[in-house]
């Protein structure tokens, strides 16, 4: 305005009041002028913020292809262009940083020594797209645990029927080098489940389990086929290793003593194995059967070396306890064999007639046998 008080008489004046007139013209467009510059500065800052958390949203959910990590930071940069946005292990933020934290490390953006302060629509941004990838990283940890359990036996931890599948389709249409399907089956597991309890019967089944996977490749795969049934993938393999693997597997089973009765004493565990390998260009439901069939043929085998032992054993104790006790003895497996089993596990040639027939008052007492009238010592 002082500009506006120079000149003297009346032209002067006029020439000094356009001047003045043309100054604040020009003041007033150059404040307009700012004013829309900043204006349109912080309607890109918000169109940005806005479009990058929006697409971080939209996006969900995010590609597998890169971490949620990488993507939270790809969207924050996006959000936040005007500044330096990166990821760290530790939460060390200073006064030009700003923090949000995620489920692996944290979410910054730093801000240069000549820019303005961070406003609080800033920190929201950052904070908004932090929360979306943690939802995300819970929901792909969700995700993982239900995949996991559909393909996981719940009681052994190995791959169930449907896991094992998988493998066993993938590996059927590219293995060039041999593979085979061997099976195995827990001998008597309902006997331990009937008379030793089901708790028994899981120990069991557990006991196996990790028998055979400590006993495979590292490359190979085991699985709960189901009930008492495990099914082994060799891959590579040949008849030599397939015929090697079972005879691993059968006396280390044989030799586990970590299954416990009621009273502390450990339970007996035995298996039958039977496994085929497969040919070239064999669908795998081929390969599935032929291995069924050589179980088939194993437990056959198992029956008859069982009914062979038996009758031996019956045959050692009759020559120590008499024709009596063979009478009995043959009345009692016929009246249950099961329980004439279990007798006769229990004693050996050379126990005295008092051991045997005690065995058999107890069985009876348990109502392990029918309720009939004996003769004899076996009725007193």
């Amino acid at each position: 305005f002082a500009a506006c008080g120079l000149g003297t008489g009346f032209q002067a004046h006029a020439f000094d009041q356009v001047l003045c007139s043309t100054f604040l013209g020009r003041q007033a467009l150059l404040g307009i002028a700012a004013f829309a510059g900043g204006v349109y500065r912080e309607s890109r800052t918000v169109s940005a913020q806005l479009s990058g958390t929006l697409a971080a949203a939209l996006e969900l959910p995010w590609a597998h292809d890169v971490s949620i990590e990488a993507h939270a930071l790809q969207f924050a940069r996006r959000a936040l262009p005007q500044y330096t946005v990166a990821l760290q292990e530790h939460d060390e933020r200073n006064v030009n940083e700003i923090v949000s934290p995620l489920t692996k490390g944290y979410l910054v953006a730093r801000r240069g020594t000549t820019q303005s302060p961070f406003l609080v629509q800033d920190q929201r941004v950052l904070d908004a797209i932090a929360h979306i990838a943690v939802t995300m990283s819970a929901a792909q940890r969700e995700r993982d645990l239900l995949s996991s359990a559909a393909v996981t036996d719940a009681l052994t931890g190995l791959p169930n029927y449907r896991g094992f599948r998988e493998t066993l389709a993938t590996t059927a249409g590219s293995a060039e080098d041999g593979y085979a399907v061997v099976y195995v089956d827990v001998d008597g597991f309902k006997e331990i489940n009937d008379h030793h309890g089901h708790a028994a019967g899981d120990q069991a089944l557990i006991a196996v389990a990790n028998i055979i996977d400590a006993t495979i490749r590292p490359y190979d795969v085991a699985a709960r086929w189901g009930g008492d049934e495990f099914l082994v993938m060799l891959h590579p393999t040949d008849d030599d290793t397939l015929l090697a693997l079972g005879e691993r597997l059968r006396l280390a089973i044989a030799d586990c003593r970590s299954v416990l009765d009621h009273d502390g004493s450990a339970i007996s565990l035995s298996v039958s194995i039977g496994g085929h390998v497969a040919s070239a260009g064999e669908e795998f439901n081929s390969v599935l059967q032929q291995a069924d069939q050589a179980l088939y043929a194993a437990l056959a085998a198992d029956a008859k070396k069982t009914e062979d032992e038996e009758a031996n054993a019956i045959d050692a104790l009759a020559a120590e306890l008499g024709e009596d006790c063979l009478e009995r003895s043959a009345w009692l497996i016929e009246r249950d064999a099961a329980a004439a089993r279990r007798v006769l596990a229990s004693c050996v040639p050379g126990d005295q007639p008092q051991r045997w027939l005690a065995q058999v008052q107890q069985l009876r007492a348990l109502e392990l046998l029918p309720r009939a009238d004996l003769p004899g010592e076996l009725h007193d």
